[in-house]
């Protein structure tokens, strides 16, 4: 849960029925795990979906789009990606890191709490054609940063390609 009080809270609750390991596999499986049953706490805290939900009725449906159209990167992604995939501007992003719902990383790369992924990826297959549409623009995106570092990843600058590249990866595969 990468040190959401709310996460750790939910996950400890399951320590004497289940190992750490296999509470860390349910959770990676799907955030519904993580609830309570008590009914002595708030609505908003018994879930982080639930959680999730009252943050996301907060946002503009602009917000809303780019924070679920974001959720088809897999690890850190640059503002330039960002616009490509998500028509995310440099205003729109500063939106979603001050709602905490996107964390802006050193060297001007940006990701998504996986957990926060997992709840955008469910929000975008709500609708049957806009999760294509959003993994086709990402894998073209980043089909062309292979395109037009073709001639270094070959050459003589080979290693310098690759560095460029390095942070990428996960990206990479993905598309």
């Amino acid at each position: 849960v990468d040190g959401m009080p709310l996460g750790i809270e939910l996950a400890a609750a399951w320590v004497s029925m289940l190992p750490c390991a296999e509470i860390a596999d349910e959770i990676e499986r799907t955030i519904g795990f993580l609830e309570t049953s008590m009914r002595d706490v708030a609505e908003r805290h018994r879930s982080l979906r639930a959680a999730f939900d009252h943050s996301w009725r907060l946002l503009t449906d602009e917000q809303r789009r780019c924070f679920r159209q974001l959720s088809v990167f897999r690890g850190p992604f640059t503002r330039e990606a960002a616009a490509a995939v998500a028509g995310a501007d440099l205003g729109l992003l500063a939106e979603l890191v001050s709602k905490s719902l996107v964390r802006r990383l050193d060297l001007g790369r940006y990701e998504l709490h996986e957990l926060l992924r997992q709840y955008a990826a469910d929000r975008l297959a709500e609708d049957p054609d806009e999760p294509a549409e959003v993994r086709e623009r990402h894998a073209r995106f980043y089909v062309g940063m292979l395109v037009d570092r073709r001639e270094a990843l070959f050459g003589p600058r080979m290693s310098e390609a690759r560095d460029e590249l390095r942070g990428d990866v996960p990206n990479l595969g993905s598309a």
